[in-house]
């Protein structure tokens, strides 16, 4: 038994041991499972809606951060989810910039979003500050332009996906839902200037209605008054696209492949540096994502939401499980793929997801356009 003098200098040196970041780097659970990678898809925080509905009451100036861009009130989300990233991984990262890769859609709410969160994510240590006392240092993002990127492409980037959209609404409208709400479609289009036809066309009034509530601009009296209904048709929007396997081929899919291949070659040895992947899109590819998971609730995936994927190493038989986490506006949850437990084999899920990975992104975002075709396309493209 220990002398009282030398316990305590034990307990003293068991704490300082534990504090170095060469024994904090990873992060063990009663399972035996340690923690070895983590990928992150979030969406953007709350921004400035792209446009104003012709009949807008609202001066776009209202929106001193510009339309499109992010809000005072979404980089504080994108920073305080860097924290609290933070805090639960405390024990795995580091403050080195080596640790963590950030891939961002090109839109500059997305670029900002992942601005924000990195800032206080790896907000530097005092070893790591380049000014002391500076509580910050400078990370990068990459991103790849939207007619290369198979990732996290704009909806609006891909005509397959436009026909897509199209062809559902004939497949899931005509007779059903659109003549339900054809009179809510007609006072909307009256009343807001917009041509409101089907679903998808909802989705871009309420994005504009939605952010001038939160941001208690001014919304007309006639908004209240089938405000339920815009919202049922929303998420009904978001619903019908992200269940859609040809349409989760091009948004989605290739993007969940992309986490559990990395996760193989993490799970391989490689990529040693590298702790944190982390993407930042929109709601679509959330939602995409989500979908191609079989995971989606079919609503649509609000500010700041994020997808974890938790890559484990059982250190008992050597395999690698992966644990998936959704958060939206509430608390992480965890997320089971079909036939899984919330630890899920890495091989199975290398299997179940393979076929997302074959699909051949070009051919199945720009269909059978000529090379001119595509060109003169790509050319008219409003990024």
């Amino acid at each position: 038994m220990l002398h009282k003098h030398h316990e305590d200098r034990f307990k003293m040196l068991l704490t300082f041991l534990l504090s170095l970041p060469c024994l904090a780097c990873s992060l063990l659970n009663e399972d035996g499972k340690e923690l070895v990678f983590v990928q992150i898809l979030f969406r953007n925080g709350f921004s400035a809606p792209r446009e104003l509905y012709p009949h807008d009451p609202n001066n776009p100036n209202r929106w001193e951060e510009g339309l499109g861009d992010l809000t005072l009130l979404g980089r504080r989300q994108m920073y305080n989810i860097g924290k609290e990233l933070r805090q639960r991984y405390n024990d795995f990262i580091t403050a080195n910039p080596r640790e963590v890769t950030l891939q961002s859609a090109t839109d500059i709410k997305s670029k900002r979003s992942s601005l924000c969160l990195l800032s206080s994510l790896y907000s530097p240590t005092e070893s790591w500050e380049f000014l002391p006392g500076l509580k910050w240092q400078p990370m990068p993002i990459f991103y790849i332009t939207s007619k290369d990127d198979k990732l996290l492409s704009p909806l609006r980037n891909c005509p397959t996906v436009s026909k897509r959209m199209d062809k559902l609404v004939d497949l899931y409208g005509n007779g059903t839902v659109l003549d339900m709400y054809e009179q809510q479609m007609k006072f909307w289009s009256m009343n807001s200037g917009m041509l409101i036809k089907d679903w998808n066309d909802v989705v871009s009034l309420y994005k504009i209605l939605h952010a001038e509530t939160i941001s208690n601009h001014n919304v007309p009296s006639w908004v209240k008054k089938y405000w339920k209904e815009l919202v049922c048709l929303n998420d009904y929007a978001y619903k019908i696209n992200f269940s859609d396997s040809k349409l989760l081929k091009v948004v989605g899919g290739p993007l969940l492949w992309h986490f559990v291949n990395s996760a193989m070659t993490k799970a391989k040895g490689e990529m040693n540096h590298s702790k944190f992947m982390l993407y930042s899109g929109k709601s679509s590819h959330v939602a995409g994502f989500l979908g191609a998971l079989k995971n989606f609730n079919n609503k649509q995936p609000p500010f700041s939401s994020h997808v974890l994927m938790e890559l484990f190493k059982d250190t008992t038989s050597g395999d690698h499980v992966v644990r998936w986490l959704f958060r939206n506006d509430t608390e992480y949850r965890v997320l089971r793929y079909p036939g899984c437990e919330e630890y899920c084999p890495l091989e199975y899920l290398h299997n179940q997801t393979e076929h997302w990975g074959n699909s051949k992104w070009g051919s199945d975002c720009w269909g059978s356009l000529t090379f001119d075709q595509l060109k003169e396309l790509l050319e008219s493209i409003r990024i």
